[in-house]
């Protein structure tokens, strides 16, 4: 989508900053440990990697012929036996062709591979690419992307889709089984961290964390918290699926070592570089760096003739049956920030919009976040997200004024609170006043910790003592979120249709205030056409008038974080080819064919009308409870929860 923009700027960049472009590019191709070499300054440099068999050359030059048989003559003085060759010129196919024929000087003793400006360009013009690789050529993404119907539709579907949501539950499911077959007997915490680092996801622990809950419950794990393990009919049915694959994998050992001549230890070394190109759904004979060592390692074994007869083998091992929903599974995977920017309007400028009944538990666990709290932990992972996918996130200026007036209402009580016996203060907890609740807990776990907090000590954190004015205390409000990087903005004005249709919905004895501010955010929302926006609410109202909008999202917290938790962020690239594997071992084959099926329709010659109908049907947000389960309560909620259909926080 940005192919055009991006090859323009690379063609035409000083050699310094296209050197660094070029890393990035290597690292996208998945070269490792890649370090710039000082060169002679004659347009070229050199890049070592952990690859000792490889020479990197990157290149400005306009004489690539000249310049690739002095880096290839470097090579073979070295005993290297591979030169790749990065430059921003263009070269076409036929050009290279007629250079490989006649003037290069060591065919047969180092391969040569070569990445144009082209292949540069196509490469990084990518999701998960690009916004670095425009910075780093001093440029900017643009705020909006092109993308086709069915692109937005494809994104909509594994962000917001059933069958998407299904198969990450199996992929969970899946990974916890084979880490728990390989690593019997571990503890809870052990294994959540272990599978949470290997999974796709920005934040994934809360999902593997609901995972091992589900297991238990289906009785196919075992174990107290310090000692799981499978069922013994869990164990002995996925041992049998790995006996199975091994199997398989030595049949398709002994065929490559037929037509190779191999060992069979080195012809199960080139099943294993041919795995990793055929789980990519990648082509054996492309230009990535998996299926560059593939000819790097028959180059090596004097097969090189042979290539087309062993590439035939390789392409039909059991591998490539057996994993034939690979590429379906890699996106899944592979989702990641730019399916956001697809899926809400092909915005690539968002921003994560917090109403005050998200936005009071957030600053309450930010500025007690030693405590390891409910709170702290909801706060932590939003967070967490939101800067993975570079998505700042914004607290309208109505509700810093309704979060200053909670505030205020608490103060009220203060007296009353410490005229209160100690075991009744626990009661506080069911208030409808945040700060009141919200204390409530934080105070409890501080006191687990040997910490006594009073409620005048906490009011005081957020600016509120005796006589405080609404304006100061606002002002509190403000410079508290700033220096958490949460921003604040919008207006006060509103539309006053909007402003009826929110007052239409909501109980007759909703505040006047609450519902201009209601209505001025969502005026806002409606009315910026230039952005994209994420609202998290749990007022179904709220999300009710906005819908509609593609650039819209608006949702409870506890699906904002979940879906943007289970995508990866913004300059993600995946390699993970050891458990797309591992996944596609154990993983129930149903939830991804209908994933697959879903995305073969979506590709499908159609409609547009169609289409779009069916990404309307995908966001809707009309389905199901506002209300989250008891994880979700875990990471957002006080115990009673919050009302369903209104947002006031007030007693």
């Amino acid at each position: 989508m940005y192919f055009s923009g991006l090859r323009k700027l690379l063609g035409s960049v000083e050699e310094t900053r296209f050197y660094d472009v070029a890393i990035l590019y290597l690292s996208v191709q998945r070269y490792r440990e890649l370090s710039i070499v000082d060169g002679t300054g004659d347009g070229g440099r050199d890049v070592v990697c952990s690859r000792k068999d490889l020479r990197i050359q990157l290149s400005v030059r306009k004489d690539w012929e000249n310049k690739i048989n002095e880096e290839a003559a470097n090579a073979a003085s070295l005993g290297q036996s591979h030169l790749l060759y990065v430059t921003n010129r263009t070269i076409m196919p036929r050009a290279e062709e007629a250079f490989r024929a006649s003037k290069y000087k060591f065919s047969g003793q180092v391969e040569v591979t070569i990445h144009d400006l082209n292949r540069i360009a196509t490469a990084l013009a990518r999701p998960g690419r690009i916004k670095r690789a425009y910075e780093m050529l001093g440029a900017s993404v643009s705020p909006s992307s092109h993308a086709t119907v069915a692109e937005v539709a494809v994104s909509s579907l594994l962000l917001f889709g059933q069958e998407a949501s299904e198969l990450r539950e199996e992929i969970i499911d899946a990974n916890v089984r084979a880490w728990l077959l390989k690593n019997p007997g571990s503890s809870e915490d052990v294994l959540v961290d272990e599978v949470s680092r290997v999974l796709p996801g920005a934040s994934p622990v809360k999902a593997v964390m609901s995972a091992v809950s589900r297991l238990r419950t289906t009785a196919q794990i075992v174990g107290n918290k310090e000692k799981i393990n499978l069922s013994s009919d869990e164990f002995a049915k996925m041992q049998s699926a790995e006996d199975e694959f091994l199997l398989a994998r030595q049949v398709d050992v002994l065929a490559i070592q037929g037509v190779t001549g191999l060992s069979y230890e080195d012809s199960s070394h080139l099943l294993d570089l041919a795995t990793e190109i055929l789980l990519e759904g990648s082509d054996l004979s492309g230009e990535e760096s998996n299926a560059e060592m593939v000819r790097s390692y028959l180059a090596e074994k004097n097969l090189s003739r042979n290539k087309s007869k062993i590439y035939k083998v390789l392409s039909e091992c059991s591998i490539a049956k057996q994993f034939q929903y690979a590429g379906t599974m890699r996106e899944i995977f592979s989702t990641n920030t730019f399916d956001i920017y697809r899926a809400l309007g092909n915005r690539t400028n968002l921003t994560m919009v917090l109403d005050t009944s998200v936005a009071l538990p957030m600053l309450f666990g930010l500025e007690f976040k030693a405590v390891t709290s409910r709170y702290s932990v909801g706060a932590s992972t939003l967070l967490e997200v939101c800067r993975s996918h570079e998505i700042p996130m914004m607290v309208p200026r109505p509700y810093v004024n309704e979060m200053a007036s909670h505030g205020i209402r608490a103060l009220e009580f203060l007296e009353s609170y410490d005229a209160l016996p100690e075991d009744l203060r626990p009661f506080l907890r069911g208030s409808g006043n945040a700060f009141l609740s919200h204390f409530s807990h934080i105070e409890g776990a501080m006191a687990r910790s040997g910490v006594k907090l009073t409620l005048s000590e906490f009011l005081r954190a957020f600016g509120l003592t005796k006589d405080v004015s609404l304006r100061r205390v606002e002002n509190r409000m403000l410079s508290l979120l700033e220096s958490h990087s949460i921003n604040t903005g919008m207006n006060s004005y509103y539309d006053a249709d909007v402003r009826l249709q929110i007052a239409d919905k909501k109980s007759p004895h909703e505040a006047k205030h609450i519902l201009d501010h209601d209505a001025a955010v969502c005026t806002n929302l409606i009315n910026d056409s230039e952005r994209g926006y994420i609202l998290a609410t749990w007022d179904k109202v709220l999300i009710e008038v906005v819908q509609g909008l593609a650039r819209v999202y608006a949702d409870s917290p506890a699906r904002v974080t979940d879906f943007l938790s289970a995508v990866e962020g913004i300059d993600y690239e995946y390699d993970r080819s050891t458990e797309l594997l591992t996944t596609l071992l154990h993983v129930d084959e149903q939830y991804v064919q209908k994933v697959a099926k879903k995305i073969e329709e979506i590709r499908a010659p159609s409609q547009e009308h169609k289409l779009r109908v069916f990404i309307d049907d995908l966001r809707s947000s009309d389905s199901g409870s506002m209300l989250p389960d008891v994880d979700d309560l875990t990471f957002f909620l006080d115990s009673n929860g919050p009302q369903e259909n209104t947002k006031t926080l007030e007693d």
